[in-house]
């Protein structure tokens, strides 16, 4: 039996918003390729968990909501997310 990953709601919109847009499209490409291999796993909420947070911090700063820098850096670092 798989164990099934919970991902946090309150954090991790908070670490999207210290990626780059790269980083961020790639957790998009890594978690629609590991869906694709395997739909029915028991993980499948959780990737599609971080596909929605991190296509909605895309959609944020394309519309323009980008945050102050200096809490981008607090999202982004390390004992932030601990």
């Amino acid at each position: 039996m798989h164990a099934t990953k919970h991902i946090d709601h309150a954090r991790y919109p908070k670490y999207c918003r210290g990626r780059t847009e790269a980083e961020l499209r790639h957790i998009i490409a890594d978690c629609r390729a590991t869906l694709d291999a395997w739909p029915d796993q028991p993980n499948a909420g959780y990737y599609l968990d971080e596909i929605n947070y991190a296509a909605d911090e895309l959609y944020r700063r394309q519309r323009g909501h980008v945050q102050d820098p200096r809490y981008v850096e607090f999202y982004a670092s390390p004992l932030y997310f601990e």
